[in-house]
């Protein structure tokens, strides 16, 4: 009779192999965004220590424009 480990680990086995492995073009794209997106971050917080606040995100400004325009005011 396996032990209930063991059936944990067969359950787990079973259900990561529904999914399709990526292939090394795929994990080489997916390694190049992260590291982009690590250096966006690592800039953004190097920002923040420059202006001793958050920096606006392009969401944010985004609102703060429309809102400028619906006031009448021109960026």
């Amino acid at each position: 009779m396996p032990s209930p480990t063991t059936d944990l680990v067969r359950s787990y086995l079973k259900e990561i192999g529904r999914y399709p492995l990526l292939t090394p073009e795929q994990e080489i794209t997916n390694a190049r965004a992260l590291q982009q997106m690590m250096a966006i971050e690592e800039q953004r917080l190097s920002l923040a220590l420059e202006l001793n606040r958050q920096p606006i995100t392009i969401r944010n400004s985004q609102l703060i424009i429309a809102q400028a325009f619906i006031r009448g005011l021109e960026y």
